[in-house]
């Protein structure tokens, strides 16, 4: 009885799990249309799922197969096609590092699908001209005094439909070998045809359709690489976004420059010290991190001094920054292993080499420095001329006379050297 019952609600029970799926498929398609919109039905991915979902879903599920009772067994073929929604699962893998090698073989398998139609239909046009070829030659060949396996054997190229199924056989060596020696005790010299159907079709067209297919795996796998070089593009361009928003952040009077005081507040604003954080910097550090992003040591940071030291500090450090590192010392080293060498060989005191070096380094400022204001004063001229209003003149040397670093003169060097 209990049976009976369980075999009773089986039938139910599949019916309410068919439509329960079909409500379940029709919710989700719905809500990627209401978000997505039209532009959603521009792939033809999404118009494949809105065939599944709405042809073998709804329409065969509630309402052909209630009207169409004994046609289930055809109903039940059409059901089958929504399996080809678990295709979608497979995009899961691109995003679980474990399965990135299944991702691998079942992307390959679906790039390739084209690759072997279009196989199918060379290996098709081989059979065909090779089982007109076979029909000509075996069938229409007089095997009337021939043994009964003989006379088998020929029987397999009756026809042109026979004739190529044989030839499949040769093509994988499918227990050809047989059928050959039958066909070779009637006529001997068939075993050419037969061999140089096998060597056209297995070791030329089957290698080739392999070497096409390993070739397109190749081409897929530098898609990889480029689509990660895309992603890394992406993520550095938001880093930069990032950067550019906790600089403006940092700028409290919109100068364009932070100074070392604006700096120092930097974890008092929730979303620098949250990004600070991540990177490993503590609040001790922003003294020394200022120093290291002030590259110009104007004592103000600008917006690409700040971009580009705060990018490379978010990263880890490569096997090229620690060569262009040491290649940097190694350099500096040989310019001061010169340098006293220099000094030495010409019997100055290192006090006069060192003096005559640090007066020429000021020459050279000083030189930089009257060539900025005399740049900032024309630049000052154009915009009075421009928009009509006379800026004092004292505004176009705050650049230029901002933080200034004084260099020791001679006389300073030489009276410490004396002591």
């Amino acid at each position: 009885m209990t049976l009976e019952v369980d075999q009773a609600d089986l039938p139910m029970l599949i019916n309410f799990s068919e439509s329960f799926l079909t409500a379940f498929f029709l919710q989700e398609w719905l809500s990627r249309v209401t978000i997505y919109g039209l532009p959603w039905f521009r792939s033809m991915e999404n118009l494949l799922d809105t065939f599944i979902v709405w042809v073998p879903g709804v329409l065969t599920v509630w309402f052909l197969q209630p009207i169409f009772a004994d046609s289930s067994d055809f109903l039940k073929t059409i059901r089958i096609v929504r399996m080809l929604r678990l295709l979608r699962l497979v995009k899961v893998f691109r995003s679980v590092p474990m399965m990135q090698d299944l991702w691998q073989l079942v992307r390959g398998l679906l790039k390739s699908g084209g690759t072997l139609a279009s196989a199918m239909v060379l290996i098709v046009f081989t059979l065909f001209v090779f089982g007109i070829a076979a029909v000509d030659l075996i069938a229409r060949a007089d095997y009337s005094d021939a043994e009964e396996d003989s006379k088998v054997a020929q029987s397999r190229f009756f026809g042109l439909w026979l004739a190529m199924l044989t030839l499949t056989r040769f093509m994988h060596g499918d227990d050809a070998q047989g059928i050959m020696d039958e066909l070779t005790l009637q006529q001997p010299y068939i075993w050419i045809f037969l061999w140089t159907f096998a060597a056209c079709a297995s070791f030329v067209l089957l290698n080739l359709v392999t070497a096409i297919i390993c070739n397109e795996a190749f081409e897929t796998s530098k898609a990889d690489e480029a689509d990660l070089a895309r992603q890394l593009k992406l993520q550095k361009e938001q880093e930069m976004r990032e950067f550019k928003d906790m600089f403006v952040e940092l700028d409290e009077d919109g100068s364009g420059q932070v100074t070392l005081d604006e700096f120092q507040n930097a974890f008092t604003i929730e979303t620098v010290r949250n990004k600070l954080i991540v990177m490993g910097l503590s609040e001790d550090a922003l003294l020394q991190l200022f120093t290291l992003l002030d590259t110009d040591g104007e004592g103000e940071l600008s917006l690409d001094e700040f971009m580009g030291g705060m990018q490379s500090l978010s990263g880890l450090a490569t096997a090229k920054d620690m060569v262009i590192l040491t290649k940097g010392l190694e350099r500096i080293d040989k310019q001061v292993s010169l340098l006293f060498q220099g000094s030495l060989s010409s019997g100055l005191p290192t006090r006069e080499i060192l003096q005559g070096q640090m007066t020429q380094v000021r020459v050279k400022i000083d030189d930089r420095f009257r060539k900025t204001e005399a740049s900032l004063k024309d630049l000052t001229q154009q915009l009075q001329r421009i928009n009509g209003i006379q800026v004092p003149a004292k505004k176009a040397k705050v650049k230029a006379k901002k933080k200034v670093v004084k260099m020791p003169k001679a006389s300073i060097i030489s009276s410490s050297s004396g002591e």
